[in-house]
C-alpha cells in the first residue's frame, strides 16, 4: 500500500439528486428503499404532448416521457434580473457548493477557520454538458446577462466569485464522464499544489425539450447536482477534517479504437481499471465492488462487464470472501448525463461508510444474456441489499467507480472508504476540561433567523449518537462561515443550551462599517491580586499555562521563587509583595498572549501603573526577561534598607479635587496623590499610620465615601519612594528598548507612545514617583475611538473606572474574576460579545489544544424565490411572434430630466416592471428597482451597491438608462 501521500480525501459532499434526495442521507435512503425516481416531465418545464409520439422515427417527437426555478437570489448578492437569466444549473450549483462547504467544515482560515481553508488556494472544477436554458432565454428577447448566465465556463467562474476564491476554476465537458473528468482532475491540481483544497461537482438539468428530443431512447434524465470537497489526504488529517472516503487513484483515457464513436471499447476500459489499481498499489483482487456507469443498452452494458472481467476478475472466486459486487443507480435516478459519476461516487462513499450495498434494481426481466456465466468470474449483480466488507486480508473496502463518456471518454476512481485514523493529532490532551463553551448561529439578513433555531434544536434531539458540547462548540465557531446577523452562547451544557435557543434570542445585526473593530487591551495593577489568582485557567489552557510558565522562568532568573505558588494557591500576595508584582505581571502579560493567541489584536495599550510593565511586554518594548528583571528590582528597591517600607495605599471613592480638602482638614502628614482613576475614585499614598489616621476621618463622616485600604507595604507613585526609583533607574540604563508595535498610553501625563517609537528609559522610575493619570489616558482620543476595551487582570478593577469616560457603546469585557466565578463563564461570555461585535477571533487556535471534533448539523435553510422564463418553441414563427408582441426591452434608455434628481413613490411589489417613455423625472433608485426587478422601497440609501445585486454588467445597464449629464 501506498502511503498517505498522493491520496486525497474526501472532506464533505451535498446533492441534490430526483425523489426528494437533497441530502447524502435522504440519497442513501432512496437507494435502499430500492425506489425507481422516473416520473412525467412536469408541464411547467414544457408541453409534454407537443413533443410526444409513439411513432419511431418521427421528427421532433420523443418516445420517453420545473427544477431548478427556485433560488435564494438574495443569499448569492445576485439581483431577481439576473437569477432570471442564470441557467438554473448554475443556480443550485451555487447552493450545493454551500451545503458541501458546510458539510465540509469550511472557514476560511483567515476567518478562524482551520489552515487547509485558503481563499488564495481554492480550486472549482465542474463537469457540464448540457445549457438548455439558453432555450428557454431565447423564447424572449437576447438580455445582456444571456451570456454569463448560459455559458458553461460561468460556473466554476460564478462558485469562485462568489467566495473569493484564486485557485483554479474550470469546467469540464466530455459529456456523462464530465463529472468524474472534474474530480480526476482536482486530484491532478492538488497533487501538483495549484490548489490546496477544492470543490469538484456537476449539474445536469434539461429545461427544453431538444436535448429529450436528441436522447429519446436514453432512461430519462431529471434535475440531478452533487458537489464533494477535497484535499490531500495529510492536509486533511492536519485540519482535523470528516474523512468520508480516500481517492487513492484516479485516470481517464480514451475509447479511440472502438467500432463507433459512442460504443464503449471493453480493453481500453481495462487498460484504465488496471492502471488505477497499480496507481492505488493494490491488487484488483482487492476491489470489493464496482459502480458502473450502467448506458443501458445491451452493446454499451456487454462491453462494461467484460472490462470489468478483464481487469478485476483473473484468479477472482464467487467467495462470499473475495466476490465483486458490481450495480449501477441509473435505475434509481435516471441518467444523470454530466452529472452522473457524481451520483456513483457519492453512492461509493455511502456504501462504505453504511458497510452494505444496496439492491440494484434494474433487472426488471432478465440480465443481458451477452453477459455469460458471472458467477464463474466471481461477479454477482445485487439483487437485494447486502452487507459489504473488505476483501479477506484487506484493511479497506475497496470500490471502483467508472465513467463513460458518449463521446468516448473513460473516467474512474478507486474509493478507500474505511475510516482514517487520526494521526499526529495537534492536542496536548485527552478530554475537553473547559465547564463553558461558545455555541454561535449566524445567517443572512434576509432569512428568517427562528428556521435555523429550529433546525439546530431539532437536529440535537434526533442526534442518534450524543453530540459533545465541546464538538458542537468547534462545529459552529470553527467549522462554519459566519454571516451578519448572529447569535453567540455561553453554555455549560446541551441542556442550557436547550434552554436558551427556546427563548428565541434575537441575533444581533451589525450594520457594516469601513473597518474592523479596535481593541484596547487594558491592565490593571495593585489589588487585582489574590491567591489562587489564574489557577483554574493554569490547570485547563495549555496556552495560558505556557506563558505564566514562561513567566515563571523569568522570574526565576530574576531571583523569585514564587509565582506558580501564587497561581496555584499555595503563597499568600499579602504576605509577600514580590510573588504578588509578580503574580500581577504574569496574569495580565499570560492573559493578554492568551487573547492574542486567539486572534484579538489590540490597537491600543493602557496600564494602570504596575500594569505599563505587561504593556511594554506585550508590545515588545521590552523582553519578558527584561520585563521581570525590572519588576524584581522594583520591589526589592523598596524593601532595601533605605527603601520606604512602612508604607500602604488608600482607596477613596471621590475626585481628587476634594480628597486633597479631606487630607489638610483631617491633619495628615506625608499623604501624596498616586492615583487619578476619574470623578468616582482617587489612591493616595504615604505611612500606613498616616493612611489609617485619613481612613478613620472619613468613615467618621456623616456620608462617608468609600474607603478602602488596599494590600501592600509599598507607598507607590510618591515621594516616600526617590531613593527606590533611582535603584530602578541605574538598571534602566542597562536594559535595551526596542520599537512600540503596539501603541501605548503613558499614565504619568496621559501622552501617547506611539508605534514605532522607543520609549524612555526614565520613564519606569519617573512612574515609581508621580502620580498616575488614569483620567488622562481615558479620554485621549485614541482611547475614545476604542471600540472594545479587554481588561487582563486577574479581576475586572478598571472597567468600572473606565466606564465614565468612554461611549455607552464601547464594549467593556472581563478575562477573569475573582476565585469564586468560574474562568470559562467569564472568558466565554467576552467571546460572546466579541462575536456579535464582528471582531475576528482565530477559533481553530482556540480550540487546538483540545480534543475536539467536526460533528454535522443542518445546512442552511435558503430562501428561495421563483426566477423562470418558460420555453416557448423557437422553431415556430408564431409562437415566436406572440411572444415578443407587446414586450418593452427593460434596457431601453430612459429621459432624465436635467437638475436633481427627485425621489418618486415607491413601487409596490407587483408593479415592477420597466415603464418605458415616461413623461417625468425617474429617481435613481426607481431606475435601479426596474433593472434589478425588485421593489423600491426594498432599496435602501444605506446599501452597498454589491449587496443589492448591482455588478459590472449591471453598471453598463444603469448607464445606459441615466444621460450623461448626470453620469
Amino acid at each position: 500500500m501506498a502511503s498517505i501521500h498522493g491520496r486525497i480525501a474526501i472532506v464533505g459532499m451535498a446533492c441534490r439528486f430526483p425523489g426528494g434526495a437533497h441530502s447524502p442521507e435522504e440519497f442513501w435512503q432512496l437507494l435502499m428503499s430500492g425506489k425507481d425516481t422516473m416520473q412525467d416531465i412536469p408541464s411547467s418545464q414544457f408541453n409534454i404532448d407537443d413533443y410526444w409520439s409513439n411513432q419511431s422515427g418521427e421528427r421532433n417527437k420523443m418516445a420517453a416521457s420545473k427544477k431548478g426555478a427556485f433560488f435564494d437570489e438574495a443569499f448569492f448578492n445576485v439581483s431577481p434580473h439576473e437569477a432570471m437569466n442564470i441557467d438554473p444549473q448554475h443556480r443550485i450549483l451555487l447552493e450545493t457548493v454551500v451545503d458541501a462547504l458546510d458539510d465540509a467544515g469550511y472557514k476560511e482560515v483567515q476567518e478562524g477557520g482551520e489552515i487547509g481553508w485558503n481563499k488564495s488556494t481554492m480550486g472549482v472544477f465542474i463537469g457540464s454538458a448540457t445549457n438548455s436554458y439558453q432555450n428557454n432565454l431565447a423564447s424572449e428577447p437576447i438580455d445582456t446577462f444571456f451570456c454569463p448566465g448560459t455559458i458553461r465556463g460561468f460556473a466554476g467562474g460564478r462558485i469562485s466569485h462568489y467566495f473569493g476564491w484564486q485557485g483554479p476554476a474550470v469546467v469540464y465537458d466530455t459529456a456523462c464522464s464530465s463529472l468524474l473528468v472534474a474530480v480526476h482532475s482536482a486530484c491532478q491540481s492538488l497533487l501538483l499544489h495549484e490548489c490546496d483544497a477544492a470543490v469538484a461537482g456537476a449539474a445536469n438539468m434539461l429545461t427544453s425539450p431538444e436535448m429529450y428530443l436528441g436522447l429519446s431512447k436514453e432512461p430519462s434524465m431529471k434535475a440531478q447536482m452533487a458537489i464533494v470537497a477535497q484535499k490531500r489526504l495529510e492536509d486533511a488529517l492536519r485540519d482535523n477534517d470528516k474523512i468520508q472516503a480516500v481517492i487513492v487513484a484516479s485516470g481517464i483515457n480514451q475509447s479511440g479504437p472502438s467500432e463507433s464513436l459512442t460504443t464503449p471499447h471493453s480493453s481500453t476500459q481495462a487498460a484504465l481499471f488496471a492502471a488505477n489499481c497499480k496507481r492505488a498499489g493494490i491488487s484488483p483482487l482487492a476491489v470489493r465492488a464496482v459502480e458502473a456507469h450502467g448506458t443501458g443498452t445491451r452493446a454499451g452494458d456487454y462491453a462494461k462487464m467484460e472490462a470489468i472481467k478483464i481487469a478485476y476478475c483473473s484468479g477472482r472466486t464467487l467467495d462470499p470472501d473475495t466476490q465483486l459486487f458490481v450495480s449501477s443507480l441509473k435505475p434509481n435516478v435516471g441518467h444523470s448525463e454530466s452529472a452522473a459519476g457524481m451520483a456513483s461516487l457519492i453512492k461509493g462513499i455511502l456504501m462504505a461508510m453504511h458497510e452494505q450495498i444496496p439492491a440494484h434494481i434494474g433487472i426488471i426481466t432478465r440480465q443481458n444474456t451477452r453477459f455469460g456465466d458471472l458467477g464463474a468470474c466471481g461477479i454477482q449483480i445485487p439483487t437485494t441489499s447486502q452487507p459489504l466488507r473488505a476483501i479477506t486480508g484487506e484493511q479497506h473496502i475497496f470500490t471502483a467507480i467508472h465513467n463513460f463518456g458518449a463521446h468516448g471518454g473513460n473516467a474512474g476512481v478507486i474509493l478507500q472508504g474505511s475510516p482514517i485514523a487520526q494521526i499526529n493529532p495537534a492536542n496536548s490532551v485527552t478530554s475537553d476540561p473547559r465547564s463553558y463553551h461558545v455555541v454561535v448561529l449566524s445567517a443572512k439578513s434576509h432569512t428568517k433567523f427562528s428556521t435555523i433555531v429550529e433546525r439546530l434544536l431539532a437536529q440535537i434531539q434526533v442526534a442518534t449518537s450524543p453530540i459533545t458540547l465541546s464538538a458542537l462548540s468547534y462545529t459552529t465557531t470553527t467549522r462554519r462561515m459566519d454571516y451578519p446577523s448572529r447569535i453567540a452562547l455561553s453554555v455549560s451544557s446541551i441542556e442550557d443550551l436547550k434552554v436558551q435557543l427556546q427563548t428565541n434570542p434575537s441575533p444581533t445585526i451589525l450594520k457594516r462599517k469601513n473597518s474592523t473593530p479596535k481593541i484596547g487591551f487594558l491592565i490593571g495593577g495593585n489589588g487585582s491580586q489574590y491567591q489562587g489568582m489564574g489557577k483554574e485557567l493554569y490547570q485547563t489552557s495549555p496556552i495560558f499555562r505556557s506563558y505564566i510558565d514562561a513567566c515563571d522562568t523569568a522570574a526565576k532568573g530574576a531571583g523569585t521563587e514564587d509565582l506558580i505558588g501564587l497561581i496555584t494557591g499555595t503563597v499568600d500576595p499579602r504576605s509577600n509583595d514580590l510573588a504578588s508584582a509578580a503574580g500581577i505581571f504574569s496574569v495580565g502579560y499570560a492573559v493578554g498572549m492568551m487573547w492574542r493567541h486567539w486572534g484579538i489584536e489590540p490597537s491600543l495599550l493602557l496600564g494602570h501603573s504596575l500594569g505599563k510593565y505587561v504593556a511594554l511586554a506585550i508590545s515588545r518594548c521590552i523582553s519578558l526577561t527584561d520585563a521581570m528583571k525590572l519588576l524584581v528590582t522594583k520591589v526589592r528597591s523598596t524593601h532595601a534598607p533605605s527603601g520606604y517600607q512602612s508604607g500602604g495605599m488608600l482607596a477613596i471613592g471621590i475626585p481628587v479635587q476634594d480628597v486633597r480638602e479631606m487630607i489638610v482638614l483631617s491633619g495628615c502628614n506625608g499623604i501624596d496623590i498616586a492615583c487619578i482613576n476619574g470623578t468616582s475614585q482617587t489612591i493616595v499614598a504615604g505611612a500606613r499610620s498616616e493612611l489609617l489616621k485619613l481612613q478613620a476621618y472619613i468613615k467618621a463622616l456623616p456620608e462617608p465615601p468609600l474607603v478602602k485600604l488596599l494590600p501592600g507595604s509599598v507607598a507607590w507613585h510618591s515621594a516616600h519612594l526617590v531613593e527606590s526609583a533611582g535603584s530602578l533607574k541605574q538598571v534602566t540604563n542597562t536594559i535595551q528598548f526596542s520599537k512600540a508595535e503596539v501603541p501605548i498610553l503613558l499614565n504619568v501625563d496621559g501622552s501617547l507612545l506611539e508605534q514605532g517609537l522607543i520609549p524612555s528609559p526614565t520613564y519606569l522610575s519617573e512612574q515609581m514617583v508621580r502620580t498616575v493619570r488614569f483620567n488622562l489616558c481615558a479620554t485621549h482620543p485614541l482611547a475614545q475611538d476604542i471600540d472594545v476595551w479587554i481588561e487582563l487582570s486577574a479581576k475586572a478593577i478598571l472597567l468600572p473606572l473606565l466606564r465614565p469616560f468612554v461611549p455607552m457603546k464601547t464594549l467593556l469585557l472581563s478575562s477573569l474574576n475573582d476565585s469564586t466565578t468560574d474562568c470559562w463563564s467569564t472568558i466565554t461570555k467576552s467571546l460572546v460579545r466579541l462575536y456579535e461585535a464582528h471582531v475576528h477571533i482565530n477559533w481553530a487556535k482556540y480550540h487546538s489544544p483540545y480534543p475536539v471534533q467536526l460533528v454535522s448539523l443542518p445546512s442552511y435553510p435558503f430562501t428561495r424565490n421563483e426566477h423562470w422564463i418558460t420555453y416557448s418553441d423557437r422553431l415556430s414563427p408564431l409562437v415566436r411572434s406572440e411572444a415578443t408582441s407587446g414586450y418593452s426591452s427593460p434596457h431601453q434608455s430612459f429621459p432624465i430630466h436635467s437638475g436633481e434628481l427627485p425621489i418618486l413613490p415607491a413601487v409596490h411589489p407587483q408593479n415592477v416592471t420597466p415603464v418605458v417613455n415616461s413623461p417625468g423625472p425617474v429617481s435613481v433608485t426607481r431606475i435601479l428597482s426596474q433593472e434589478l426587478n425588485v421593489p423600491e422601497y426594498s432599496i435602501k440609501a444605506e446599501d452597498l451597491i454589491e449587496d443589492v445585486g448591482v455588478d459590472s454588467i449591471m453598471w453598463l445597464l444603469l448607464r445606459d438608462r441615466i444621460s450623461p449629464q448626470h453620469s
